[in-house]
């Protein structure tokens, strides 16, 4: 298996930012190497939006949009599953310390 995994929400020692206090994880998982396998399907999607890379933050969704059809086509080939992960960073602390004692 292989994960690709981006978070959002890092706010470093400010644990308790009340402007972000949720922390997330979005994960890729494929059981194909998708560095390998995908690389030159990417190549032309990075050339067709003449970016460097893929990044949903960067692209928006009006641009990601352009080219929707084509990452439908890599998910079904390749069996990609996107999952995302959260945690309240209050919860997150509160469970740590008693894990911990």
């Amino acid at each position: 298996m292989h994960f690709y995994v981006d978070e959002t929400g890092q706010t470093g020692r400010n644990l308790f930012d009340k402007t972000q206090p949720i922390l997330s994880y979005g994960v890729l998982s494929s059981e194909a190497d998708l560095d390998k396998v995908a690389e030159a399907d990417l190549a032309a999607l990075r050339k067709t939006l003449g970016v460097e890379r893929l990044h949903a933050a960067e692209l928006g969704v009006h641009r990601l949009s352009e080219v929707v059809d084509t990452l439908l086509v890599l998910q079904k080939n390749h069996r990609i599953r996107f999952d995302i992960w959260q945690v309240v960073k209050r919860d997150h602390a509160i469970i740590s310390f008693f894990d911990r004692v």
